[in-house]
């Protein structure tokens, strides 16, 4: 819970009561920043807590305090992990899993990437998306073009812009794989490198007030997404597997109030 306020400038600490009065530091006028308070108390239980906040009261470096710092956490399905480090240890070996699966001298075998490809699509499988099998297995009806996305988006003499445009709306688009699997398949294969852009991706950064630019072209936008994606790793000292987790955790636990 929000308790206390900072100014930004001045670091100045300003009680809840003091702040109800006037939304400005008393020193300098700077506004104030949302402050919370941090112990050294893990948060247990399976369930996610949820919060109401006001946008401006939002503080992602505490937000992200409470996500790592969360113990025994249902990721989705039932599946409990004993702390978010074993959760995103165990998504990483699967994402090595199916790097070995999907690269690019192993397309040639139609019948065992359709395979590989409907496993990849489940969360018992994947440990990181409990969704995509609903529309994902769509794909497996032309397996062809499943390899053919896959070996576009591993070419990296290929812009990113022109890899997601062309497998969301060219001639490598998949019936059935969307912006949330297409980016997952990419981070899948170049975690350090590629975010996942979904709704929960979508809906988070808006909250966080880092929504994407209005481009047109789909390609333009995931580049920027990834972009912002990667900068909040780094302001965070943390990488894109754990961000993508972050973006489950804030979607979960906060509920913006007016």
């Amino acid at each position: 819970m929000v308790v206390e306020f900072e100014c930004v400038r001045c670091k100045n600490i300003v009680p809840v009561e003091q702040y109800e009065l006037s939304k400005f530091c008393p020193d300098c006028g700077t506004f104030l920043r949302a402050r919370r308070i941090k112990t050294n108390e893990k948060r247990t239980g399976t369930k996610i807590v949820q919060i109401d906040l006001r946008p401006e009261d939002i503080n992602v470096e505490s937000l992200f305090y409470e996500y790592t710092h969360f113990t025994n956490i249902d990721v989705g399905q039932g599946k409990v992990f004993p702390t978010v480090s074993s959760w995103v240890s165990a998504r990483k070996q699967a994402y090595l899993e199916y790097k070995e699966k999907f690269a690019p001298e192993k397309l040639h075998d139609l019948n065992q990437l359709k395979k590989d490809y409907r496993k990849w699509l489940l969360f018992k499988n994947n440990h990181s998306w409990t969704t995509y099998q609903r529309s994902g297995t769509k794909a497996t009806e032309t397996p062809l073009k499943i390899a053919n996305l896959l070996f576009l988006l591993q070419d990296e003499t290929v812009s990113i812009e022109e890899r997601v445009s062309r497998g969301l709306d060219g001639k490598e688009k998949v019936p059935g794989i969307a912006n949330g699997i297409l980016t997952a398949l990419l981070h899948t294969l170049n975690c350090e490198k590629y975010g996942v852009w979904n709704s929960r991706t979508k809906d988070t950064l808006k909250l966080l007030r880092r929504p994407p630019r209005g481009f047109q072209e789909i390609g333009a936008i995931y580049k920027e997404v990834n972009s912002k994606l990667n900068k909040l790793a780094r302001e965070l000292k943390t990488d894109l597997t754990n961000i993508d987790g972050f973006m489950w955790y804030i979607s979960k636990k906060v509920r913006v109030i007016k």
